[in-house]
């Protein structure tokens, strides 16, 4: 339960080895690969073969885009992937073999397919283009092949709109000679076709040739070729249909190929984008390095060793490096992490927070949601995913895992208070089945309200002991006792003083100690804040200020901000609670009616959907600001190994067995 210690590993080796020593690492899962900045390369050769390696294989992939493309558009594509299917497990020897046999062939044909499909879309779309452009002209019941041979006239078929006619006709009148004209209004465009002498009335004719249109050369009247259009159209569409129907065979049939010539074309090109970004090239050597478990380190450099031409320098990080950090915790503590990945890792010096979190957000979410019945749906859902699909990856598992856990806590706290989706079932003069007392927080609030301002005193005192223990280990008692210690006195003897003005019983003598322990911790405060401040009057200055909390780590102000914000876990928990109770109310009435009941369930689950959420964010919160605000010291990078990882399949090297 900790971040897990690394070793630095650097490789040299020839250069046209290094796509298969890469291909063994990927295997191995767990080696980090580190970028190599700012040195030079001189390796030509390499480097141009990495360039056209990996445009090779992006063409391909784009290819495969494309046809996930066209499957998503046309029907149910085969290629999805369910978060519950495991990937199956392949040798990436047996897959480069499939590549090298069937790959390149399977993927220009589907290529040579969608080029097809292509081509069709781009005729139709021309021929959908000139109906639309000849409709207008269907009142010329000539061939228009004629107009086009005519010897000594000429034509303009032009397309105005009705604002244009007038200084049309206008100057049509001037024109000394014969011209012919046909014309069609079709809604505010009129279509208009002059023939004309070439010598007499072309120069008032052709200055309307900016409103051309272009009339196609065939023997056939516009109504006659529209229809040939129209048929040819329906050919072709008809022809498309077939098409489609024959790539979503071709592709259905072959799926379990393409799923591994995909997976392998990803994995090729994250080992070749590493070759590109992260390898040295020299002429004939490259060097490359990263991080790996400590645990697997020796056994990965003795393969390196033995089954490649490298030499393998292994090391521990120093101080000036800032190596990723991997965490490990049990089966159990796992699907936390996600609280802890989504504010980010720790550094690598730092330790992993999950197991001091994972209790705290339990107890957050619980409050936050608090209906055992909503609880229990979770519950249930998440086990039967658990049990349905046993096989499922690892992250899948820790995702349901960690909605049992909300749903574990939301019926522990939804028990506490007897809340099953907004009612209080079976109780009796104010108890459970008559006998048991429940925690009534609706009628009771006041109750509820100082049981979370009291949970937020004992978090804030948590973290900070959080704080102190990782001080102490550091061997940095001055910060323990000092900056924790002494201020989780201070705080708590003011907590004991306010309790009677909040009309809590205290005893006199409790409260003259409370006063003088107070005192005492303040004055040590005032006097050890600022200890790094060599000044005398400068570091007392900085004490008295920290006291408020305007310097330093806490304060009284934000002590008190930080226990208020606890309060919404109350208002999140009555919320949630007085929501389903008024849906319960309103929809009652319809219960007896099919569409009544599926109301409900929609409202409810609704209800549920917002409780999470927010549920889910405040705790969150709680844990980033309030918490990790006592002890967290900043993130660091996440360990990201390289793998033979597609979205199908996890590809092995017998390699890695040795």
């Amino acid at each position: 339960m900790a971040v897990k210690p690394l070793k630095k590993l650097e490789i040299y080796a020839w250069g046209n080895k290094v796509p298969e020593i890469l291909e063994y690492i990927a295997s191995i899962r767990d080696f980090h690969v580190e970028h190599i900045e700012e040195l030079q390369e001189t390796g030509g050769n390499i480097k141009e073969t990495v360039r056209q390696t990996l445009q090779k294989i992006s063409t391909y992939l784009s290819i495969w885009r494309n046809a996930e493309e066209f499957v998503s558009l046309h029907g149910d594509t085969p290629f999805k992937k369910s978060m519950f299917e495991p990937r199956k497990v392949m040798s990436i020897d047996e897959a480069r073999s499939l590549w090298e046999t069937k790959g390149e062939m399977l993927f220009n044909e589907l290529q040579k397919m969608l080029d097809d499909i292509h081509h069709i879309d781009k005729e139709i779309e021309h021929i959908s283009y000139q109906i639309e452009m000849l409709k207008p002209w269907q009142f010329i019941t000539i061939q228009l092949s004629v107009l086009h041979n005519l010897k000594h006239l000429r034509y303009l078929p032009i397309e105005i709109s009705e604002r244009y006619v007038a200084p049309l006709w206008e100057d049509l009148k001037t024109i000394d000679g014969y011209y012919w004209m046909w014309a069609k209004k079709t809604g505010k465009q009129w279509y208009v076709l002059i023939v004309y002498y070439s010598d007499k009335a072309a120069q008032v004719v052709e200055r309307w040739k900016e409103y051309a249109v272009s009339l196609p050369a065939v023997d056939i009247e516009p109504a006659e070729y529209i229809k040939e259009l129209e048929t040819r159209r329906a050919e072709l569409e008809d022809k498309r249909r077939k098409q489609i129907e024959e790539v979503l065979r071709w592709l259905n049939d072959q799926q379990d190929t393409y799923k591994v010539l995909v997976d392998y074309l990803e994995v090729e090109k994250e080992k070749w984008q590493v070759v590109s970004d992260n390898v040295l090239k020299g002429k004939k050597f490259v060097y490359l390095w990263g991080w790996i478990d400590k645990d697997k380190a020796d056994r990965v450099k003795y393969n390196l060793e033995h089954n490649y031409p490298v030499r393998v320098l292994m090391s521990d990080p120093s101080e000036e490096e800032d190596p990723p950090v991997k965490i490990e915790n049990p089966w159990w503590l796992r699907p936390f992490e996600i609280v802890t990945k989504l504010y980010g890792v720790p550094h690598y010096r730092f330790f992993d927070p999950t197991k001091f979190t994972a209790p705290a957000f339990f107890i957050f979410f619980g409050i936050a949601l608090g209906d055992a019945g909503y609880g229990a749906l979770l519950m249930l859902t998440a086990l039967y995913f658990l049990i349905r699909y046993k096989k499922a990856e690892e992250g899948t598992k820790n995702t349901l895992l960690f909605i049992f856990y909300l749903g574990l806590t939301s019926l522990i706290f939804g028990i506490v208070t007897w809340t099953w989706f907004g009612e209080n079932p079976f109780v009796y003069n104010g108890k459970v089945f008559g006998f048991f007392s429940f925690f009534d927080v609706v009628h009771n609030t006041n109750l509820g309200l100082g049981t979370v301002l009291i949970i937020g005193i004992v978090m804030q005192m948590y973290a900070m002991s959080i704080k102190a223990w990782w001080s102490f280990k550091q061997g940095d008692w001055q910060t323990a006792v000092f900056d924790v210690f002494a201020w989780q006195v201070f705080l708590l003897s003011l907590v004991v003083l306010v309790l009677p003005i909040i009309g809590v019983g205290v005893s006199a003598t409790t409260l003259m100690y409370a006063k003088y322990i107070a005192m005492g911790s303040a004055l040590l405060i005032v006097l050890t804040q600022g200890r790094h401040i060599k000044n005398p009057i400068g570091r007392i200055a900085f004490g008295l200020i920290s006291l408020y909390g305007i310097a330093g780590g806490y304060g009284v102000a934000s002590f008190l901000a930080d226990t208020l914000s606890y309060s919404r876990l109350l208002a999140l928990n009555l919320s949630t609670g007085i929501v389903a109770h008024v849906l319960n109310t309103m929809l009652a009435p319809m219960f007896k009616i099919v569409i009544g009941i599926i109301l409900l369930i929609l409202a409810h689950a609704l209800n549920l959907a917002l409780g999470l959420l927010g549920s889910f964010v405040h705790s969150s919160r709680l844990i980033f600001l309030e918490m990790y605000g006592r002890f967290f010291e900043g993130t660091g990078r996440e360990f990201k190994p390289i793998t033979l990882d597609g979205k199908y399949h996890k590809f092995v090297k017998e390699v890695d067995a040795k």
